[in-house]
């Protein structure tokens, strides 16, 4: 995500495209397509997606997030035959939330919706199974629209010989540990990163990213209750509109407390995230179809020792969240796997200070006879300097019934030549990996956790 910078001839140009030609008189009559819309993804051939190629670029902290008009101004002026400014250009329009210029010469919209910062288009607006394409948010085109304030991301270099820059890329997506030292328990703060989604049960709770019977049943019209913690704390739905089958909520976290019963600590969350959950009913009930979501503003994700102590401090900024169920209703296979997408994730180590972000993660997992699950994932990763490197698995990160790791392969591509792997530790409930840079093994790890 991106932003701000030098205006220059970009501002003279949003200048003169602001003073002149405004009096447009074609405006969107039937402003019900915001709700009978149906999701679609966003295919490479879509006209639209050539927008999208802009928004991912590292963004420094100093950066400023556009604004709804200044993103729509910037489309129009620097993608004018997808959004043609004619003698009478289309009027900025409002309806609910959303702000959108409409062009009615390709019967599509370009949106952004205020309440979350969430870019979209809608095609087919005039007809009867209008579409509405996740476009990214506001400050995923920060860059973009305010170039001059962004630094040009570069491929990372991982060097063999360094044990730090070694291990300190792959713990941004998992611990790394040295399977030939006896194993002891390890602290349970180190990881971050999209990872940790899958491994950290209170996150995947979160974000929806479990594949339980719960998850598969869509919300209603009845707000669900307030949920209490087992050791204090709640979970609000502080907003709640539920039409045709998709309910559209906020849920706030409030000191939100549960019991880790093994070692005694505390896990507690904090923070809001809002949601879109899509359903279709069947004679059981609504079942999800689609879950999205958004928390530019972050869970706060803590664990603490009963007498109090911080034992970790994590922070979870993401948006774009986007989880389909392979099998509605259903468990999900190998042939139709659950598949999870999120354009940004940035995670930050409260304790250490230090933040990882991800951009552009895209993951399936499925159920095993056995009760285990097999899981991929692809996406770049970003060092705190800004420079980037790609991460796929190589091999699927296999988990069995009884929830440990059996293996599986990260592999994470830098500069050209160079390369990192992790390879899953097999035996234990922690995703943990040995590591190797360009070809050397990294030496000098802590144990691997039993």
């Amino acid at each position: 995500m991106k932003q701000l910078s030098t205006y220059g001839l970009a501002v003279a140009a949003l200048v003169n495209l602001v003073a002149c030609g405004n009096a447009d008189t074609t405006t969107l009559a039937d402003t019900s397509v915001f709700a009978r819309a149906q999701p679609a993804a966003l295919q490479a051939e879509m006209p639209l997606s050539e927008m999208v190629n802009s928004r991912l670029a590292y963004v420094p902290k100093a950066v400023r997030v556009p604004s709804a008009q200044e993103l729509l101004e910037w489309a129009q002026v620097t993608y004018p035959t997808l959004f043609p400014v004619t003698p009478s250009r289309p009027a900025l329009q409002t309806f609910a939330t959303y702000v959108y210029h409409y062009y009615p010469q390709f019967d599509w919209l370009l949106a952004v919706n205020q309440a979350d910062g969430a870019v979209l288009g809608l095609v087919g607006v005039s007809t009867a199974s209008p579409r509405v394409v996740p476009l990214g948010s506001l400050s995923g085109f920060a860059c973009a629209v305010f170039p001059s304030g962004c630094g040009v991301a570069t491929p990372a270099v991982f060097e063999s010989a360094s044990v730090a820059s070694g291990s300190s890329e792959v713990s941004a997506v998992m611990k790394v540990c040295d399977p030939a030292l006896p194993r002891a328990a390890m602290p349970r703060a180190a990881a971050l990163g999209i990872a940790q989604l899958l491994d950290e049960r209170e996150v995947r709770q979160a974000l929806a990213v479990a594949r339980s019977v719960e998850q598969s049943r869509a919300y209603t019209s009845t707000r669900p209750a307030d949920s209490l913690g087992s050791c204090g704390g709640r979970i609000t739905y502080t907003s709640y509109v539920h039409s045709s089958g998709t309910t559209t909520a906020t849920k706030q976290y409030s000191s939100y407390c549960s019991l880790d019963s093994g070692t005694g600590n505390k896990q507690i969350t904090n923070g809001t995230m809002s949601f879109v959950n899509r359903g279709t009913p069947t004679a059981s009930g609504p079942i999800t179809t689609q879950f999205t979501s958004q928390s530019p503003d972050g869970l706060l994700y803590e664990t603490r020792t009963g007498a109090g102590a911080i034992v970790s401090s994590q922070t979870y900024k993401f948006t774009n969240y986007v989880f389909t169920p392979g099998v509605p209703g259903g468990t999900a296979n190998a042939s139709s796997p659950d598949r999870i997408a999120m354009e940004e994730l940035v995670s930050t180590n409260n304790v250490t200070g230090k933040a990882y972000r991800e951009t552009g993660y895209s993951v399936t997992t499925y159920e095993t006879a056995d009760g285990g699950d097999v899981s991929t994932m692809s996406g770049r990763g970003y060092r705190s300097n800004g420079q980037y490197f790609d991460v796929t698995t190589t091999s699927p990160v296999v988990k069995n019934g009884s929830g440990n790791y059996t293996g599986g392969q990260f592999t994470f591509t830098g500069a050209p030549g160079s390369v990192t792997v992790a390879n899953v530790v097999a035996g234990s409930s922690t995703l943990q990996a040995s590591v190797a840079v360009n070809g050397q093994a990294v030496t000098g790890l802590p144990a691997c956790s039993p």
